[in-house]
């Protein structure tokens, strides 16, 4: 398999479960059109990522998902040793926790759970923690604004 589908795989799979770790019906449409974005940040083309999409869904629908720990740690051994790559993921993860505004208890633990896995400084953490709701506020405002656009 492609390795930057596979590695879209495990970031739809890590992403869309910790938006269901706040609300376990529904994952919010502008945060997944957000985390369908960061994959192209990551240099998935279009295609791949759609790739990855279908691909997930396919597990989905066989109940062969995957393990969610498995698919985390693959995901944060992939960024682990590259600074830059593991700030991305840091500020992204904390951007879909946030998309809504409002962090759950469950989403924290979810995002602190990877300060365990990366090499970063807890102050450092937090400062991309901080810069992660900053592009949820932003995300958040895009999303809404295209909605209501759309509506006329």
């Amino acid at each position: 398999m492609n390795p930057k589908v596979s590695f879209g795989h495990d970031f739809l799979y890590v992403m869309r479960s910790l938006q269901l770790s706040a609300s376990p019906k529904s994952i919010d449409p502008i945060a997944d059109a957000a985390t369908r974005l960061f994959l192209v940040m990551w240099g998935l083309t279009a295609e791949e990522a759609d790739e990855a999409n279908n691909l997930f869904f396919q597990h989905v629908d066989q109940d062969r998902s995957g393990d969610f720990r498995a698919c985390f740690e693959r995901l944060a051994g992939h960024v682990r040793k590259d600074r830059v790559a593991s700030e991305r993921l840091v500020i992204q993860a904390a951007a879909i926790a946030s998309i809504d505004l409002k962090v759950t208890s469950e989403e924290t633990m979810f995002i602190r759970a990877l300060e365990g896995y990366l090499d970063l400084k807890p102050s450092e953490f937090d400062a991309l923690l901080k810069q992660g709701a900053n592009w949820a506020v932003g995300l958040h405002f895009f999303g809404n604004t295209y909605r209501v656009s759309k509506k006329d």
